[in-house]
């Protein structure tokens, strides 16, 4: 997919996607609260007939591919991949089939899943958590998927680690199942992650691990891959005593 194609991807998708939803919306347009700040009344605009945005807090505006940019703080080929391997629903069948379809669960329980743990936040970044993204879920388990665990090894990421800290979830959207890792938020939702897929499952929250006793330091990360990350550096440089239970670690799951 070329960047010019890229772009018309709409921002509309890529935003409810990521749970976030319009305050107001109007004839061609929505007014968003801005997902780069905390506010009450809704200062960030999505031409709906352009597919372009535009926050009137900063002055700032693009496309999808300058947006991505700036909530992921990355440059633009990475903001490229990422939205060339990002998926709102089950492509057409002759776009990436092979790839996305591999991710696409065959059996399925119908059971629904509890959240990894049950975490009482003191705070919160909840955005419109009664609405569903169209994301269901449909189980969590153990993460055991040899797709995942090959994903996880290709991001340097210890199995022992993302085992103890992720599940495997099996969704559903656009009428299939699939499967990715999930990360649990505070408020029972989860953030999923494949080769060819980054989302959540509605309700989007914080992450807030907290230690048994009250620390003064809390560690803050943008995303659970860093999380992760950074807890196999640890393990790594010190494996006898990789301990991260001097401070506490929020994960912002792009909230």
């Amino acid at each position: 997919m070329q960047s010019d194609n890229i772009k018309n991807i709409p921002i509309r998708d890529y935003l409810k996607n990521q749970g976030t939803y319009p305050a107001k919306e109007y004839s061609g347009y929505g007014m968003y609260r801005s997902p780069f700040r905390d506010e009450r009344t809704p200062s960030f605009k999505v031409d709906y007939h352009l597919n372009l945005w535009h926050d009137f807090g900063s002055g700032e505006g693009g496309s999808i591919i300058d947006l991505v940019m700036k909530l992921d703080r990355c440059p633009f080929i990475d903001a490229i991949e990422q939205l060339r391997n990002f998926s709102f629903m089950p492509v057409k069948e002759e776009q990436h089939s092979l790839k996305l379809d591999y991710f696409c669960a065959r059996h399925s329980s119908n059971k629904f899943g509890s959240a990894l743990t049950d975490r009482n936040s003191s705070f919160s970044f909840h955005r419109n958590p009664e609405k569903n993204n169209g994301i269901i879920l449909i189980e969590e388990k153990s993460l055991e998927h040899p797709r995942l665990l090959e994903y996880l090894q290709s991001r340097k990421i210890d199995l022992t680690i993302a085992r103890e800290h992720c599940r495997e979830v099996h969704y559903q959207t656009g009428g299939r199942e699939y499967f990715a890792i999930g990360f649990a938020n505070d408020a029972g939702g989860y953030e999923i992650r494949n080769p060819y897929f980054k989302g959540c499952i509605a309700p989007k929250d914080i992450t807030h691990i907290r230690q048994d006793d009250r620390k003064e330091t809390c560690f803050l990360f943008e995303g659970f891959m860093d999380y992760l990350s950074l807890l196999t550096i640890r393990q790594q440089l010190n494996p006898e005593y990789p301990s991260s239970n001097w401070h506490d670690n929020i994960i912002l799951n792009s909230t």
